[in-house]
Parts: C-alpha cells; structure tokens; sequence
C-alpha cells in the first residue's frame, strides 16, 4: 500500500510568458493597479534604464488593449486614460 500524498496547497507558479491573456479581468481592478504600479515603473525606469520595465508594460498595454475594446463607460475612458499615460512611458 502506497503512502496517501498530500494535497497541494497552491498551484505552481506560472513560467514566463504562461499566463492567458484572455482570462476575464475587471477593468476597474487593472487602472486601480496600474495606477499604483506605473509610479514603480518610472522610477525603475529612470535608475535603471527602461529595459527593466518594459515587459511588465508592454503586458499591461496588451491587457488594457484587450479591455478598452469589450469595455463601455467610465471604465473605458479611465482605460484609455491609463493606456494613453503607459504610451507615453513606452514612447520616452
């Protein structure tokens, strides 16, 4: 008789470039956390050169793109607020 196994308490981290695009976001939720994360992203930007930031903003870009289309309202203008403010960070 095998020993019983024990449950798994949390799901393995997802590898780079494993997390689904598509799975259902709250637009509300992504500009409240782009507005807290993009500050981070400038100043590592600015002490460490852009590259460091890029991949986490071009991911974001990709999501807010996705959201602004299905997305109607007061969420999509503050959508394309924030999408407008992370262009000008790609743009610089």
């Amino acid at each position: 008789m095998s020993a019983p196994t024990q449950p798994r308490c949390h799901a393995p981290a997802p590898t780079a470039g494993s997390q689904d695009l598509r799975a259902p976001i709250d637009p509300e939720f992504l500009v409240a956390h782009l507005r807290t994360v993009m500050p981070s992203h400038c100043k590592a930007a600015n002490l460490l050169g852009s590259r460091h930031a890029l991949d986490a903003v071009t991911r974001h870009v990709e999501l807010l793109d996705r959201l602004q289309q299905s997305t109607g309202g007061r969420a999509r203008d503050e959508l394309l607020t924030i999408g407008a403010r992370t262009a000008e960070f790609l743009a610089g």
